[in-house]
C-alpha cells in the first residue's frame, strides 16, 4: 500500500537482499503472502458496505452530498458503489472541468466555490492525503458538512 493507502502495490526482493524499512506487512514466504491476499476480497467488500451504509444513511436523512475528485478515483467511486447515485455533485480544482459531468454517472463537476451555492451536508473525499487542506479551504467557505476520505 502506498501514497497513504491510496494505491496498492507488491513489490518483491531476492533472498538476501536489503529491504528498506517500512510499516507495511513484511511476508517471508509465500504461503504468508497467499493467506494476506486471500483475504484482500473480504476487506474490499467490507469496505464497500462501509460506504453503501454512509450513502443510505445521507440519502435517508435528505442529506446532499458531494465528491471532491472528478479524476479516476471518482470515476471508480460512482460507477463502483451502490447508492453513489446520491452525490449530486463532483468538485475538482481544474478549472478546466468545471461545467462537465462525470462519466456515466452525471454528477456536475464545479469548482469548490460552488459549495456554498450547493451547500453539502457531506463531503466525500477522494485522495485522504488533502483531508487537512480541503477541511480548512471548506471552512473558508463558511461550510461545515461532514468530511469523509477514502
Amino acid at each position: 500500500i502506498e501514497y497513504e493507502a491510496q494505491y496498492l502495490t507488491v513489490e518483491a526482493t531476492l533472498p538476501g537482499a536489503r529491504v528498506a524499512s517500512t510499516d507495511e506487512p513484511q511476508f517471508e514466504d509465500l504461503d504468508e503472502l497467499a493467506r494476506h491476499v486471500a483475504g484482500f476480497p473480504m476487506r474490499v467488500q467490507t469496505k464497500m458496505q462501509e460506504w453503501q451504509q454512509h450513502l443510505a444513511r445521507w440519502e435517508s436523512q435528505g442529506k446532499r452530498v458531494a465528491i471532491w475528485g472528478s479524476g479516476s478515483k471518482g470515476v471508480s467511486f460512482l460507477t463502483g458503489v451502490p447508492g453513489a447515485e446520491a452525490i449530486t455533485h463532483a468538485v475538482d480544482i481544474n478549472p478546466y472541468r468545471h461545467g462537465y459531468f462525470m462519466p456515466k454517472t452525471g454528477q456536475e463537476i464545479v469548482g469548490p466555490q460552488q459549495l456554498r451555492d450547493i451547500r453539502p451536508d457531506a463531503v466525500v473525499v477522494m485522495n485522504r492525503i488533502y483531508l487537512p487542506e480541503l477541511r480548512a479551504q471548506i471552512g473558508e467557505l463558511g461550510l461545515d458538512p461532514e468530511l469523509l476520505a477514502l
